[in-house]
């Protein structure tokens, strides 16, 4: 009897920590946008960066 009591228990806390699929969803965007954003800092505005560098 008291090793499933202590199972619900465990059951139910996991079940409390569970982030539902939206979280995921909107962590996994925020992740695809810092990608994005660092992409284009590479691929864009750090070329320009050092080609003013090496002007000077």
């Amino acid at each position: 009897m008291r090793k499933t009591k202590q199972k619900e228990v465990e059951r139910m806390s996991h079940e409390k920590t569970r982030q539902p699929a939206t979280a995921l969803i909107r962590h996994g965007a925020y992740l695809a946008a810092l990608v994005i954003i660092l992409w284009f800092l590479g691929r864009y505005v750090l070329p320009i960066v050092w080609a003013l560098i090496e002007r000077l």
